[in-house]
């Protein structure tokens, strides 16, 4: 019994392969990728008959298997400023690397960063809005935790929502709600 054969042509097929990162065609045979190339070389390796499949010039990974990933995430990180430990140590080194992209973001605009790891911070001392509005009082700005579970804003951010010390805490916040941390 032989095994089904696919061709994927006219893709953006990303190999892994440093010497040849991008093809614009694969060859597949059962789950296995046979062979990668230009559209001629691949169907050179497969049957004459082997199914032909068009992306369309969509992005291909061959073998790509992510049971969990967060894409909208990790697309708003490459616009962010890395605050990751060591390198953001403390909140003070927070509010620093944020305000040089403040200085360089037009007023309005947000400024972002991500991978904050404050409980590496030295001592209790945990950031606050309250940092986070001596980065820039014309920037709504958001550090976003490493766990990619809870974000600080500044006080401008959290004006964007209508959000002020009037609003209630979420249902069973409790001690950790919308008002804990300043």
């Amino acid at each position: 019994m032989s095994l089904a054969e696919t061709l994927y042509v006219n893709g953006r097929v990303f190999t892994c392969q440093a010497s040849t990162p991008w093809v614009d065609s694969i060859g597949v045979q059962g789950e296995r990728v046979r062979a990668s190339g230009n559209r001629e070389e691949v169907g050179r390796v497969l049957r004459p008959d082997a199914r032909v499949v068009d992306p369309g010039g969509r992005l291909t990974v061959p073998g790509f298997v992510d049971a969990h990933n967060h894409y909208f995430a990790t697309a708003e990180d490459l616009a962010s400023v890395d605050v990751r430990h060591p390198t953001v140590g403390s909140v003070e080194d927070l509010v620093e690397a944020l305000r040089q992209r403040a200085e360089r973001t037009p007023a309005g605009r947000w400024v972002r960063g991500f991978g904050l790891d404050d409980a590496k911070f030295p001592g209790d001392r945990r950031p606050s809005r309250v940092d986070l509005d001596r980065v820039t009082g014309d920037h709504p700005v958001a550090a976003h935790h490493v766990s990619g579970h809870h974000v600080l804003v500044n006080s401008m951010a959290l004006a964007l929502r209508d959000l002020d010390h009037r609003a209630a805490d979420p249902p069973g916040a409790g001690s950790f709600g919308a008002r804990g941390g300043g």
